[in-house]
């Protein structure tokens, strides 16, 4: 044990000079304030703002003393602008570098550089932001109300469709074919069919606004949006054929209903 004690002291006195050696505060160079930027609405320029402070001395560092340049990189990580030298503004003591909206013709998401360098020291930034159609993305409170619409329309998609499944249309016959009772209530079938479209319409429109303004799937808005468009097209009609299929119900209805109470069994 009295020779483990030494070893101790010794490990002891190592630990801190190994931890202050990763623990380095610069105290030159500069420190770059840029103007972040997270969302970029697709095919629209942007102007881009930098200051670029002495660490040392704590205040602006200005042209000539000083040069910031630009780089872009694209959704698969190619260089789309390479050591762009952003123009210095003397009243405001800014470097400003305006961006041509033919580098964000893609949606997803992109990265940038900013580097600033004096006559001895230096300094950059870097980061990333995406690009949507709106210049917007999609906050926690809009996916609630995308989500909760979603279940609703689903919810009702799978109670209409069930109904538009086993409700009967026509009045069920006996094994002669004659019908002896009525349902009155064919057109119910028809209803729930006409909303199970309507519910599945509605779906197809807030995944196409989701995939259009917030997701960036290959191809995903388009196969949305052709859905919709179909289905849009043909509603008028299916509503215009709903109808006529109610009232030929309901005139058939009223037809056995007469018959059978006369007592006479009729043939559907």
């Amino acid at each position: 044990m009295g020779k483990l004690i030494p070893i101790i002291i010794l490990a002891l006195l190592i630990i801190p000079i190994v931890s202050a050696a990763d623990r380095v505060d610069f105290t030159e160079g500069l420190a770059v304030d840029y103007q972040q930027i997270n969302v970029h609405k697709i095919n629209t320029s942007i102007t881009v703002q930098t200051h670029a402070y002495n660490i040392s001395r704590g205040h602006r560092e200005i042209s000539p003393t000083v040069s910031c340049s630009y780089d872009l990189y694209d959704l698969e990580g190619q260089q789309l602008i390479t050591n762009k030298l952003m123009s210095y503004i003397a009243g405001d003591e800014v470097y400003q570098l305006v961006i041509d909206a033919g580098n964000f013709t893609k949606l997803g998401e992109m990265s940038y550089a900013i580097y600033c360098n004096g006559s001895n020291y230096g300094g950059y930034v870097s980061s990333g932001f995406t690009i949507t159609q709106t210049g917007n993305l999609l906050t926690t409170g809009e996916s609630l109300i995308y989500l909760f619409f979603l279940l609703a329309a689903l919810s009702l998609l799978c109670f209409t469709l069930y109904g538009a499944i086993t409700i009967p249309y026509r009045n069920k016959p006996n094994p002669d074919g004659q019908v002896i009772g009525l349902y009155e209530y064919g057109y119910v079938k028809v209803v729930c069919i006409v909303f199970s479209y309507v519910m599945l319409m509605w779906i197809l429109g807030i995944s196409r606004s989701i995939m259009f303004n917030y997701l960036f799937i290959n191809g995903s808005y388009n196969l949305f949006n052709w859905a919709f468009q179909i289905m849009f097209a043909l509603v008028w009609p299916l509503i215009v054929m709903s109808f006529l299929l109610i009232l030929i119900n309901y005139i058939s209805t009223k037809k056995f209903q007469k018959a059978l109470e006369r007592g006479i069994p009729t043939s559907r």
